[in-house]
């Protein structure tokens, strides 16, 4: 029954957005605890010894949440652009905001992993860490993109 398989793929969706949900809040917590490296190491006299070796080290732990967090929210956005061809078409604006609100957090995440790999002293894992999320943040741009035309499109 057509029904049927509306329903459950509706209550896959809203599991997995759920989950994506409670794992994004808490990454808060996870976040505020990350940057307290940085936040010591900013504070010692330039002259401490190894402090170049634990700064770069702090920043690789700063750009893990960031980096989590532009993951989860590009699981978000599939899992909104599968929800759009499933709902009722009330929620299309909700979903087209969703959509919006995902990329905005794949963006800010995107900065903050350029700000801290700026000032890594391992150039190529700066570099590879920016290529990487790049590559991400595009694809799932691609995607975010086509949704909104998808419920823009069902609006109208």
């Amino acid at each position: 029954n057509e029904s049927e398989e509306k329903t459950l793929e509706l209550t896959k969706i809203k599991k997995n957005l759920d989950a994506i949900g409670s794992y994004l809040l808490r990454q808060i917590d996870e976040d505020v605890k990350s940057y307290q490296p940085i936040q010591k190491y900013s504070a010692m006299p330039k002259d401490t010894p190894d402090l170049a070796s634990h700064f770069d080290a702090a920043l690789r732990i700063a750009c893990q949440v960031p980096t989590e967090v532009l993951f989860a929210a590009a699981q978000a956005a599939k899992q909104l652009v599968s929800l759009a061809d499933v709902c009722n078409t009330s929620l299309l604006s909700d979903i087209g905001v969703g959509l919006e609100l995902c990329r905005a957090a794949m963006l800010a995440s995107r900065f903050t992993i350029m700000t801290n790999a700026k000032g890594m002293k391992d150039e190529v894992f700066a570099m590879t860490l920016n290529r990487e999320n790049a590559i991400l943040f595009s694809e799932i741009d691609s995607v975010i993109d086509a949704g909104l035309k998808k419920v823009e499109a069902s609006l109208a």
